[in-house]
């Protein structure tokens, strides 16, 4: 099993396939294995790289270095780890905040980038508006959680 240290944490990381590199950064409360069915479709075509955020999966730190702002940080060390020099990024939830960071501290490492269901860790008076409209919305049309949707 693979693992990188990076800024006060152990990073665990799978790579699949080869080709043209493809990074999967997983959302909160999922991890390297939430890439199940993505892994063996595109790894047929790409190296594909995952990995456990730190404190999620496999991946350890203290909880006071649990900190978003590494989650950049800790890539690059897979990336460094695997010569990696540039990836297609696909971001889901907390996994945008990665790539994010990314796009901010390193440009040159990433070719293009996928944020699915997620502000990437970006807060602004309009994103709080958005999810304010879309969670009054989902009250008005009596949708308050998995209970509703079973009925």
């Amino acid at each position: 099993m693979p693992y990188v240290k990076s800024r006060e944490a152990r990073i665990y990381y799978e790579t699949h396939g080869s080709g043209s590199p493809l990074v999967l950064a997983h959302g909160a409360g999922g991890n390297t294995q939430i890439w199940w069915q993505q892994v063996p479709h595109f790894s047929a075509k790409h190296r594909v790289v995952t990995f456990d955020h730190r404190c999620f999966g496999r991946s350890v730190c203290k909880p006071e270095a649990f900190k978003p702002e590494f989650f950049g940080e800790d890539l690059v060390a897979v990336l460094d780890a695997e010569g990696i020099d540039r990836v297609a990024l696909v971001c889901q939830s907390v996994g945008g905040w990665t790539g994010m960071r990314m796009d901010r501290d390193h440009p040159d490492r990433w070719s293009c980038r996928v944020l699915c269901g997620t502000p990437g860790g970006i807060v602004t008076d309009q994103i709080i508006a958005a999810a304010t409209r879309t969670a009054e919305s989902a009250a008005v049309d009596g949708i308050s959680g998995n209970a509703d949707l079973a009925k």
